[in-house]
């Protein structure tokens, strides 16, 4: 049964979807508060009824500035998303490309200022929120063009040279996130959470489904990544 909420829950549902997708980390409670001008303990009222209900998920994270005190923390769950998510099974606009490409590359910056502990645990955080395969594909782009730019200059000629020859779309994509990924557990070892391995196998059973357009895109967004960072 579909779960009907208030303007009110969904007003401050909507500002934490929001904040999340703009931080890539889950939310205080106080920032909710904030950005829709109530008090902070009304905020942690209203999230928790919306945890109750299953549309946000709570964690902890230790507070620096109190010894032994922990942060309660919020991130939306999957049915959060569905509800400011329309479904789209293939990209039919020019539109729905720019704002995952615009998405995607907030990702990559956010990241770049992370170690790669930090990078793959955003990833593991919000992968299993994405709904679409055309946007699953594009983080797991985004974030291993960040695992790319840690890597040394070696390392990142190899990939070079493995795939800018590389004309078709979809064996571009299989062979820059295979090459990536493979560089990165050996260079990684046990930094790497066992849990990334399946999401690259997700990436390659993802690819099969993607629409020929949508390849394309992801094969020239990916081109044009790599000629701005690494050439």
């Amino acid at each position: 049964m579909a779960i009907k909420l208030t303007k009110r829950r969904l007003e401050f549902l909507e500002h934490l979807v929001r904040l999340f997708q703009e931080a890539q980390e889950p939310v205080h409670y106080a920032a909710v508060a904030e950005s829709v001008g109530v008090s902070k303990w009304t905020a942690y009222d209203v999230l928790k009824e919306l945890e109750k209900v299953g549309f946000l998920a709570r964690s902890y994270s230790v507070n620096e500035n109190e010894t032994g005190r922990s942060v309660v923390l919020y991130s939306p769950t999957q049915a959060a998303f569905e509800l400011f998510r329309p479904v789209r099974r293939s990209l039919t606009a020019l539109a729905d490309w720019n704002a995952v490409r615009e998405q995607v590359s907030h990702i990559a910056e956010a990241l770049q200022k992370r170690s790669v502990r930090e990078a793959q645990n955003r990833i593991l955080q919000a992968s299993p929120k994405v709904e679409q395969k055309l946007e699953f594909c594009a983080w797991m782009l985004g974030g291993l063009i960040h695992y790319m730019s840690r890597m040394d200059d070696r390392l990142k000629r190899v990939v070079i040279e493995i795939t800018s020859g590389i004309k078709q779309s979809e064996v571009l994509l299989a062979m820059f996130v295979g090459t990536v990924s493979g560089v990165v557990i050996r260079s990684v070892g046990k930094e790497l959470d066992p849990k990334m391995t399946g999401l690259v196998q997700q990436f390659h059973q993802c690819l099969p489904d993607l629409s020929q357009e949508e390849v394309q895109v992801m094969a020239e967004f990916l081109r044009q990544k790599m000629d701005d960072k690494f050439q």
